[in-house]
């Protein structure tokens, strides 16, 4: 099975770090990533709160992950890296045009570091 079939699905958030601040339990536990194809949507309860096409490339190491968000009428790239353990996904990635992050951790310059974990049901 390909890291693209792998991905598919929906993913409840556990943890995320924003320029090396955690941000509080209760409110990541708000969000649901929901991945079709390669259709990348967060959700924050019904709210769309990033709506993005993704791009895979397994062959990389680290794996590396590009999204591409529509912003009001802008496209912003973001450039990451994942890996997807059991039912876990790790993905670190930039908050915009920035130099695609080597490691998962989120340092000032890094951007944004997101556990999920397979929703099941």
């Amino acid at each position: 099975m390909t890291d693209q079939e792998r991905i598919q699905g929906n993913w409840a958030m556990i943890s995320m770090e924003i320029k090396g601040v955690k941000r509080p339990d209760d409110a990541v536990k708000q969000y649901l990533l929901k991945v079709d194809g390669s259709k990348w949507v967060v959700l924050m309860g019904e709210q769309k709160v990033m709506n993005s096409v993704f791009k895979l490339d397994a062959s990389k190491e680290p794996k590396t992950i590009d999204l591409l968000t529509l912003v009001g009428k802008a496209e912003v790239a973001s450039e990451g890296i994942y890996k997807i353990e059991g039912d876990t996904l790790t993905v670190c990635r930039t908050d915009g045009y920035k130099d695609r992050p080597k490691e998962f951790r989120a340092d000032q310059d890094a951007g944004i570091l997101v556990v999920w974990k397979r929703v099941t049901n």
